[in-house]
This record gives C-alpha cells, sequence and structure tokens, in this order.
C-alpha cells in the first residue's frame, strides 16, 4: 500500500458526501487546516492518546471518520468508535458511514453492502479484509467489552455518561 499518514490519504481518498456536510466533495486540507496536524498526530505510531478539544461542527467528527476509512482501506486492524449512546451509534452509522461507503469505492470494494446479508455486516458491525469496525454506545457496557481493539476513537466524550453500571 502506499505510504501516506490520515491527512495525505484524506485528501487522496475521502469523498465529504450531503449527509455529512454542507459543502460535499472531495475533502481539501485547505478547508480545515487545523484538522491536518491532528490527523498526523493519529497516524504517528508512537501516539497513544490524541484529544480534539473544538467548538462546535468544526471536523472533528469528520476526522474520526477520515482516520476509519483510512485503516479499512491501507492498514486495516479492528477499529472501535464510541459514540454517547447506542442510538447515536446507530445513526452515525446508518447515515454518515454508510454514506461514506457508499460514495468512496476504497470503502465499498472492502465492505459488502447490508443488503447482502453478509454475516458480520450489521448498524453496529462492519467487517473487512484485515479487521472490523465496532460501533458502540458508550452509554452501553456489553457494547464496549471483550473486543481486541487497536484503533479506538470516541465522538462526543462530554455527552456520555459519567458512570456505567456503577
Amino acid at each position: 500500500p502506499p505510504r501516506m499518514d490520515i491527512a495525505e490519504w484524506a485528501e487522496e481518498y475521502r469523498i465529504v458526501s450531503s449527509e455529512e456536510a454542507a459543502a460535499p466533495g472531495p475533502w481539501r486540507n485547505n478547508y480545515a487546516p487545523y484538522t491536518v496536524d491532528v490527523m498526523k498526530a493519529i497516524s504517528d505510531p508512537f501516539a497513544r492518546g490524541i484529544v480534539m478539544m473544538w467548538g462546535a461542527q468544526l471536523g472533528k467528527t469528520n476526522v474520526l471518520g477520515n482516520t476509519i476509512g483510512y485503516h479499512i482501506h491501507l492498514d486495516p486492524c479492528p477499529i472501535m468508535i464510541v459514540e454517547p449512546t447506542i442510538e447515536l451509534a446507530e445513526s452515525w452509522s446508518g447515515k454518515r458511514f454508510a454514506a461514506m461507503i457508499r460514495d468512496m469505492p476504497c470503502l465499498r470494494e472492502r465492505i459488502p453492502s447490508e443488503k447482502g446479508r453478509t454475516p458480520g455486516n450489521t448498524l453496529r458491525e462492519k467487517i473487512f479484509p484485515g479487521g472490523y469496525l465496532t460501533i458502540a454506545g458508550a452509554n452501553s457496557a456489553p457494547s464496549l467489552k471483550s473486543r481486541p481493539i487497536r484503533v479506538v476513537l470516541f465522538d462526543e466524550v462530554d455527552e456520555a455518561p459519567v458512570d456505567l453500571d456503577g
């Protein structure tokens, strides 16, 4: 596979759908230049944690989508994205991530359509060669347990429950 970081991958392959942004089309790093250093930091194999603390609607979820797309395409592994609730996780999967798969050939060829009833390809789990994506809710202990995950992404941390089942 080509050697590139997430920011370079996004510039080359990412298509932002109309379900994700007011200005759909190819991802351009210069539209949100503040995301580039974050994506480069996430790409650093020695990084163990990255925190994005920005205002609302500035591209954090798209950075997470770029990270997921990069790993599915070029560095497959077990990935988990955690949304504040199961309901939000299913909504993200059914709208935003489904649109990414639909609009991006490099993902579409790796993740079979749900319509084909492929085992392991559900609203909360997507299997691809070399890995899988688990889509979890921070309000559901079972959705967070017993998975060997290499890349964990947490969206909207401030909306997650402070305590989960004690």
